[in-house]
């Protein structure tokens, strides 16, 4: 027979469900602007911008990627990109904490590529520190900082970085069978409900 102490549970367990969609672990950098404060590399004209899009690579909280530059970000001209990497001990797996609105994106490498597909010249880019973040108010946040690439770097005005990223939603089809189940659930225990009333009323009249 099904309880109520079933079913609150089930009611619980949908309600966590609800909860990760909304404090999500896997996320998706939607896109990046890339200024080069000091223009060209001499330290002289304007500043250079470059824009980066999504790199077909998600990012969870406290994991690295299965493999080296997946990317998550790739520059429109297609002059490089951007992946978390397991280079240096400093290296954080990348962490969102909505709660106190920042990210850890200590492990953040900037990777050029030959034409051949393989790896050109790569650099840390990420920042030790927690870096704070921004609710853009539309699900998506977005983070932005100073690289620490910039002191290795010919340009003295350094490079500053903005990444903005979003939750990857759960699947339609988690809630629909949750709700689901517990719509069967229900309709069990209506059923477990009424049959007992009816033995309890034929035993009445025997």
């Amino acid at each position: 027979m099904y309880t109520l102490s079933n079913l609150s549970k089930i009611t619980a367990l949908l309600l966590v469900v609800t909860s990760f969609s909304t404090q999500a672990s896997t996320w998706r950098a939607i896109s990046a602007l890339e200024i080069n404060i000091g223009g060209d590399d001499d330290g002289g004209g304007a500043a250079a911008v470059s824009e980066y899009s999504f790199g077909g690579s998600y990012f969870s909280d406290g994991q690295f990627n299965s493999s080296e530059y997946q990317k998550i970000l790739v520059n429109s001209s297609g002059g490089g990109s951007y992946s978390f990497n397991n280079w240096f001990s400093y290296m954080n797996a990348p962490q969102v904490d909505i709660t106190n609105m920042r990210v850890d994106f200590s492990a953040l490498v900037f990777t050029g590529w030959y034409s051949n597909g393989t790896p050109a010249i790569g650099w840390e880019v990420g920042s030790s520190n927690w870096i704070p973040i921004i609710d853009n108010g539309n699900s998506t946040y977005t983070a932005s900082w100073i690289t620490p690439a910039a002191s290795n770097l010919a340009n003295p005005g350094g490079y500053s970085l903005s990444i903005t990223f979003a939750p990857v939603p759960l699947p339609a089809s988690l809630f629909l069978f949750a709700s689901g189940f517990i719509t069967l659930m229900s309709k069990a225990k209506f059923t477990a409900i009424r049959n007992k009333l009816i033995c309890s009323n034929q035993s009445m009249l025997t």
